[in-house]
């Protein structure tokens, strides 16, 4: 519903921005929506999720309202996480994590198996650790660190990324991503067919995977 909301308002008569070079970020629970909302829809051209949880079968007993646990209601964690619909993740996302984040939904498994789904299927995806912080960020050099890795990523992926084809006359319902069936075989989205390069850092420092 709220992919569909902000459907509307990117392409009804209240357009405050180029609808084609939004982005959208959260940190905890709004990284675990910015991972569905790439999942979902194509309505921004990139995403940051810090500190997210996005395979809720690692959080088996239960997380927020949700009191039944993963095997009395193992459909509703599996549809709720991003992890799900990892191959439908076709924009490049920028995923930041505290080395030492102990809050028991938020482990750092929880980037790393996302990220690690993400680029075996080919996804742009940029996983940055920062050592020795917890679920919110305090010392002065993670904070600015952090700053500059969105900054940058910003910068390539919508204000400097190459404009999208013309979309003028493209309803908000074109944008949601189909939905398969839990029955369905549908194959993998193949590397290039979403239209978006995957990119492949040739260095890697410490803390940071690309």
């Amino acid at each position: 519903r709220l992919a569909r909301a902000q459907g509307g308002q990117l392409h009804g008569r209240h357009l405050v921005a180029d609808r084609d070079r939004i982005a959208v970020g959260g940190h905890s629970y709004g990284a675990f929506m910015t991972a569905n909302l790439l999942a979902h829809t194509d309505l921004f051209r990139t995403g940051i999720a810090r500190s997210g949880a996005y395979n809720r079968t690692l959080t088996p007993f239960g997380f927020q309202s949700e009191q039944r646990n993963y095997w009395e209601a193992t459909e509703v964690y599996t549809e709720m996480s991003p992890f799900t619909y990892a191959d439908k993740l076709n924009e490049p996302i920028l995923l930041i994590h505290g080395e030492a984040d102990d809050n028991s939904g938020t482990f750092p498994v929880q980037s790393e198996r996302f990220y690690a789904a993400l680029k075996g299927l080919g996804a742009t995806a940029r996983y940055v650790t920062l050592p020795l912080e917890a679920h919110g960020y305090r010392a002065r050099e993670s904070v600015g660190h952090t700053l500059w890795e969105m900054t940058r990523w910003l910068d390539q992926y919508v204000k400097t990324a190459p404009a999208t084809p013309p979309t003028t006359s493209c309803p908000p319902s074109a944008r949601i991503k189909a939905r398969p069936s839990r029955n369905s075989t549908e194959s993998r989205v193949a590397k290039g067919e979403s239209g978006v390069t995957t990119t492949r850092y040739s260095s890697v420092t410490s803390g940071v995977t690309s």
